[in-house]
């Protein structure tokens, strides 16, 4: 992304020069000048000795997904996110994903009371989820399943690759 220098997973996720100012001004002020580690996997290990709270932990994910998906826009879409906003939408994750936590733990949790839930289509429209996944021997898993107005199934599929 910076044309610095060869993409290595350190350099993508760590050292960058962008990527720096992002783990600086990310809320927790991560300075990674200090890591002097040659791998992605030591620098992790090299975090995990002096951060031990799960919320920052969390937060640190949420970073790391970030900068990955800003170097996809980057590289597929050859536009560049802003630092800014990568960061917001970090930190935006995992509150969205903490108050979810509460409202889930919740002994009186009712569908209603979450911010949105799953509502049939309007009259004379058919709605349509699905979902993936890549499991650990490297296939994949799509699915999709077809709703009518009443909240009937209509179609389902699934298909492993």
């Amino acid at each position: 992304m910076c044309g610095a220098e060869n993409e290595s997973v350190l350099h993508m996720l760590v050292s960058c020069s962008d990527v720096k100012r992002i783990w600086y001004l990310y809320p927790l002020r991560l300075e990674v000048d200090k890591f002097e580690g040659p791998s992605f996997g030591d620098w992790c290990v090299y975090v995990r000795v002096y951060y031990k709270d799960s919320h920052w932990w969390n937060i640190f994910f949420a970073m790391l997904w970030g900068i990955w998906l800003r170097r996809n826009t980057c590289s597929f879409e050859k536009r560049r996110k802003n630092m800014v906003v990568v960061i917001h939408n970090a930190v935006s994750l995992v509150g969205d994903y903490e108050q979810a936590q509460v409202v889930v733990s919740s002994p009186t949790c009712n569908p209603q009371h979450l911010e949105s839930f799953w509502k049939p289509p309007a009259n004379g429209v058919i709605k349509i989820n699905s979902d993936a996944a890549i499991f650990s021997d490297n296939s994949a898993g799509l699915g999709g399943v077809l709703w009518d107005s009443a909240g009937d199934v209509v179609v389902s599929t699934c298909l492993h690759l």
